[in-house]
């Protein structure tokens, strides 16, 4: 944790351009954030022109409000206007809420892979994709 969200750590994110960042906000208090990138292959899908969902997070206080489905929109949206052909993300094999909130907006589990938590822990998740092409996500 103190390597991945120290202040150096956090302020090279932020200057990367490749990120993509977007803040949802209620009732002018910052409630959540999402991190995406365009155009990020992954060697299980096949599609191109694929967006990647890095990051969506929204604090525990705002949960109940559909923010979440909000900022999510607004990614796909995003990433349709930028000529993407789909999303995809990572998601933890356990996270059953997550994945139920991903297969409501049309993504679906692709393979499954580990996520290296550690130089020596891994964690089974999910490669979840969306393809816009064979979705109605308005």
């Amino acid at each position: 944790m103190k390597k991945a969200y120290n202040l150096d750590a956090i302020k090279k994110e932020l200057a990367n351009p490749v990120n993509i960042y977007h803040i949802i906000e209620h009732e002018a208090t910052a409630a959540g954030f999402s991190k995406m990138a365009l155009t990020m292959n992954h060697p299980a899908i096949a599609l191109e022109r694929v967006s990647k969902m890095d990051q969506i997070y929204l604090l525990d206080s705002f949960h109940g409000l559909k923010l979440g489905a909000k900022l999510l929109r607004h990614n796909i949206d995003y990433s349709k206007s930028r000529g993407q052909n789909g999303m995809w993300l990572v998601v933890w094999v356990g996270n059953t809420t997550a994945i139920s909130f991903y297969e409501k907006f049309g993504f679906r589990i692709v393979v499954t892979d580990q996520f290296h938590l550690t130089d020596t822990h891994l964690s089974p998740c999910y490669i979840m994709l969306l393809e816009y092409a064979n979705n109605n996500v308005q």
